[in-house]
């Protein structure tokens, strides 16, 4: 799901940038495709027909929130959150297991807080605590200790992600 949003971001990009119609029209229709084949009104599609619960969507909301309304957005998360959340204060990588990566976390909570900042607010302050004790006081600073691998780009994802949310919660 992540993937399509990226393309009509694309597309609402090339249109802003172009001001040609062109881009306007595919975006649409693929809005409407993706809106058809993806949302069964209670969940977005990871891919065609597989409505595991996982944190993409997160992504999806981040890369082009005019996919579903604050409302559809709200459902959407509720579900997901049901079979994919950690009581630590992060999100599964996949319904089954207890893998995390902060900067996924991160992403969810911003999107959540722009989505309904009261109703997400647990969700939120737990990602920001958990982010906040990884990032500032386990590992090196600003290199989680248990997300990432050394090398691994998801260090400085978490990092700038963290520092992104920080933002948005203005704190």
């Amino acid at each position: 799901i992540e993937m399509q949003a990226l393309r009509l971001m694309l597309y609402q990009f090339a249109h802003a940038f172009t001001k040609n119609s062109l881009y306007k029209t595919h975006e649409d229709k693929l809005r409407a495709r993706v809106r058809e084949l993806f949302w069964n009104c209670e969940m977005l599609a990871d891919g065609l027909a597989d409505f595991t619960p996982r944190p993409n969507v997160f992504l999806a909301a981040y890369i082009y929130p005019e996919l579903l309304s604050k409302n559809e957005w709200k459902t959407c998360f509720r579900h997901t959150l049901n079979s994919i959340w950690l009581d630590w204060g992060g999100i599964a990588t996949q319904s089954d297991n207890h893998d995390s990566l902060y900067w996924v976390n991160n992403i969810a909570a911003i999107v959540m807080h722009r989505v309904d900042k009261n109703l997400f607010k647990t969700y939120i302050d737990k990602i920001h605590t958990a982010s906040k004790d990884e990032l500032l006081w386990k590992g090196c600073v600003g290199m989680p200790a248990v997300s990432a691998k050394e090398g691994d780009p998801a260090y400085a994802l978490s990092a700038a992600t963290f520092i992104e949310l920080c933002h948005e919660l203005e704190q």
